[in-house]
C-alpha cells in the first residue's frame, strides 16, 4: 500500500485543496486504484487516448477506455467483476464530442464542493502523453463533467 508520501497514481500538485486532507485523498484514490489493478496514468508515454473513471464512495470501480489507432475498448473493474467491451467509432466520437463540451482538457482538478455522502468522480486523460486529472464528490446534476462520467457509466452498460 502506499503511505503518506507515496500517492502514486497523482501528483499532490495537480491538486489544489484548501485543507489537509490532500494527502489522505491521494492515497485513497491510489490505494483504490492500486488494488484493481489499474496503470498509472500521469506519466504516461503513449501513443493513445485514454480516459478513467474512477468512482468511490465504500468501494471503486474503474471504467477505462483506450483508443488505440481507433480500436476502442473499455475496461470495468471492481472488487467482484471485470468487463472489457469493444467500443464504436460512434460511441468514441460521442464520448470525444462530450469531452469538448464539457472543456474537460481547461477544467479546474479541484472543486471545493464537498459533502458527508456520495461518490467522488475522478476522471483521468491522457492523449498522446499529455495527461489531465478532475476530482469532484457528487458533481452537479446537469453538470457538463457529470454528463461525460455518466455517459461512459452508460457505455459499461452496453
Amino acid at each position: 500500500m502506499f503511505t503518506l508520501k507515496d500517492s502514486a497514481y497523482f501528483k499532490n500538485s495537480d491538486f489544489n485543496y484548501s485543507d489537509s486532507s490532500l494527502h489522505g485523498r491521494l492515497i485513497w484514490y491510489s490505494n483504490s486504484l492500486y488494488e484493481l489493478k489499474e496503470p498509472v496514468l500521469m506519466d504516461l508515454k503513449t501513443d493513445n487516448v485514454i480516459y478513467r473513471l474512477l468512482l468511490i464512495n465504500n468501494g471503486a470501480k474503474s471504467i477505462r477506455i483506450v483508443n488505440s489507432n481507433n480500436d476502442c475498448t473499455l475496461h470495468y473493474f471492481d472488487q467482484n467483476d471485470i468487463v472489457e467491451i469493444k467500443l464504436t467509432k460512434k460511441e468514441w466520437k460521442k464520448l470525444e464530442r462530450k469531452i469538448r463540451h464539457a472543456n474537460f482538457w481547461s477544467l479546474p482538478t479541484t472543486s471545493e464542493r464537498r459533502g458527508k455522502d456520495g461518490f467522488h468522480w475522478i476522471l483521468e486523460g491522457n492523449s498522446y502523453g499529455n495527461y489531465h486529472v478532475v476530482d469532484r464528490w457528487s458533481p452537479k446534476k446537469h453538470s457538463r463533467y457529470r454528463k461525460v462520467c455518466e455517459y461512459i457509466i452508460e457505455l459499461k452498460t452496453k
